[in-house]
């Protein structure tokens, strides 16, 4: 069940394996306290992944006086919108863009984007990926175990604690997700993702 999951979320972000499914009770059953110390970051910006809904997030935004939101069109129902947000720093560090996506008007992702630059990549192995590491100590998903070396080289470390999955991608991203909306959304169009 545990090599499924594995195989499952880095289908879900397509970088490269066949789409599968992950049974909705495993799912929605979060793992025991022995396992992890903490859950995965599930608010940003004022906006909650699994509870915040387009009107909510809008307002939100209001906030910030100096990004720019982009509105994707012709998105594939229902996967209800996708909204990009320009000048908004995530951790201290200016992002390229961070994604809000969201399905049946709830939200279910949220992608930080950073540009390619020395800065990030300092950022990404000195800072962030240590401190994610010592964070969420007891979620982290083995990919050697489960991953070719091509896919591994694509992946520095994904994160799941039984509701939201975290995913570090070596091309300077962070996905955020609430995994059994994230399982709904796939089942209508795995090319919105």
């Amino acid at each position: 069940m545990k090599m499924h999951l594995i195989l499952t979320l880095i289908s879900a972000l397509a970088i490269g394996l066949t789409t599968l499914s992950i049974p909705e009770a495993y799912a929605q059953t979060p793992l025991t306290s022995k396992q992890h110390t903490r859950a995965i970051q599930r608010s940003f910006f004022g906006c909650k992944i699994g509870e915040t809904n387009q009107t909510q997030f809008l307002q939100s935004m209001k906030a910030y006086s100096d990004i720019q939101v982009k509105k994707q069109d012709n998105l594939t129902l229902p996967l209800k919108a996708r909204y990009y947000v320009y000048g908004l720093p995530f951790a201290g560090v200016p992002t390229r863009s961070i994604i809000f996506t969201f399905y049946e008007d709830v939200l279910v992702s949220v992608v930080m984007r950073y540009y390619e630059t020395s800065d990030s990549e300092l950022f990404f192995h000195l800072s962030l990926l240590p401190e994610y590491k010592r964070r969420y100590k007891g979620l982290a998903v083995d990919l050697s175990t489960a991953l070719s070396q091509e896919e591994q080289a694509l992946t520095h470390a994904l994160y799941y604690d039984g509701t939201t999955a975290l995913l570090i991608g070596t091309e300077y991203y962070i996905r955020y997700f609430n995994l059994k909306l994230f399982n709904k959304m796939r089942a209508y169009s795995t090319s919105e993702l």
